[in-house]
């Protein structure tokens, strides 16, 4: 069998790209690897599509938006394939960089989490300033370390800069946080005005029940006999 260039010890060895390539080969006859290499190239296709759909209807629909269907059109047209081409072009001269676009998208989501858990329950565990500090911060690390390739010693980018994400969090919310408000002159007037707002209440109730003379309650048989009779 002849010896494959992506095989260890061959031109490409070491590349861990053509990995799946080379067992393929080496495993299987020719037809099946063609196989294989089509079901690599159309699992590749799909999450590309989608990215160039939803870029696409971004810009057509948000950045250049047109009055007339046929521009727009034309427009996301226009996006996709400038699109695919740039990605064609940095996945030539680049080959890792999508894979580290990749790694940057879900280790900068999990920098939301600190945020989200605060801002769950009544008590408010961190302030505005400290989560947004917090968020810039663990978005600036996980930046830091995937492109500048730091060895982590086998951790996620993305776990040590939540690490760091909830550390300064922490620190500028115990800086900035408001002190508890005492009873000053704002609780005294809550207080009256509830007060005020009780007595008026009590007024209400105190009309309804008075009848159309003043007197309090309804009248009695005997008191309306008496009125007829002083009638003339």
């Amino acid at each position: 069998m002849p010896r494959s260039p992506l095989a260890p010890g061959g031109d490409g060895a070491g590349d861990p790209d053509g990995i799946l390539l080379t067992l393929a080969q080496g495993a299987l006859p020719g037809w099946a690897t063609g196989l294989v290499v089509v079901a690599a190239a159309a699992s590749a296709m799909v999450p590309a599509g989608a990215m160039c759909v939803g870029i696409s209807t971004l810009v057509a629909r948000n950045l250049l938006p047109a009055r007339r269907e046929a521009a727009r059109m034309a427009v996301n047209h226009s996006v996709v394939v400038l699109a695919i081409g740039l990605a064609l072009t940095l996945g030539i001269l680049r080959p890792g960089l999508l894979a580290d676009l990749q790694l940057l998208t879900v280790s900068g989501f999990i920098q939301i989490v600190p945020g989200l858990l605060a801002a769950i329950g009544r008590r408010r565990l961190l302030t505005a300033p400290g989560a947004l500090a917090g968020l810039v911060t663990g978005e600036a690390v996980v930046t830091w370390l995937t492109l500048a390739e730091v060895e982590t010693h086998h951790v996620n980018a993305g776990l040590v800069a939540l690490a760091v994400n909830v550390l300064v969090a922490a620190a500028v919310t115990a800086l900035f946080r408001r002190p508890v408000a005492s009873p000053t002159m704002d609780s005294a007037l809550g207080a009256h005005e509830d007060r005020k707002d009780r007595e008026t209440r009590k007024d209400r109730e105190t009309s309804k029940d008075r009848g159309p003379h003043g007197a309090r309650g309804p009248k009695t048989r005997a008191a309306m006999t008496t009125e007829e009779g002083e009638r003339p």
